[in-house]
């Protein structure tokens, strides 16, 4: 007997695809927010994106991301159980540019403080626009 629970077929492009798009929407929001700074009398550079310690318009940018991320997430991913991985990915990737950009490992106990709120607070908010957006969707078939 077989059925159809849990069909899943790995697709590597896919895979690629998504992360590639996740990464994208992360890094074009965080440098956004970083280039508006200059509107408030700050100097944009990437230091600001890429530093070791971070800055309060480099924590700023990023908690604008996770929110930006998180809307990205609910809609490219479309998977609860992938949502964290896809959070901790798009992290580590940004703790691997940190480390190349400043030739130095983040010591201070702030960046996995601000890693984990940010990442709790991505996939809190995609999840809970991914039910958003299935109970509109239901409600309004009921309603037809």
């Amino acid at each position: 007997m077989s059925g159809t629970f849990r069909t899943f077929v790995w697709d590597p492009f896919l895979l690629c695809s998504q992360m590639t798009c996740m990464q994208g929407v992360f890094y074009t929001v965080s440098s956004s927010v970083i280039l508006s700074s200059s509107l408030f009398g700050f100097t944009p550079s990437l230091a600001m994106l890429f530093s070791a310690t971070p800055s309060r318009i480099g924590v700023f940018s990023q908690l604008v991301s996770s929110l930006a991320c998180a809307f990205a997430l609910s809609h490219v991913v479309q998977r609860a159980k992938q949502c964290l991985d896809f959070t901790c990915t798009i992290h580590l990737f940004h703790l691997i540019a940190i480390c190349l950009y400043s030739h130095a490992f983040p010591t201070t106990t702030t960046v996995p403080l601000l890693y984990r709120i940010h990442s709790v607070d991505m996939v809190a908010t995609a999840d809970l626009v991914r039910h958003s957006m299935y109970s509109t969707g239901r409600n309004q078939e009921r309603s037809n």
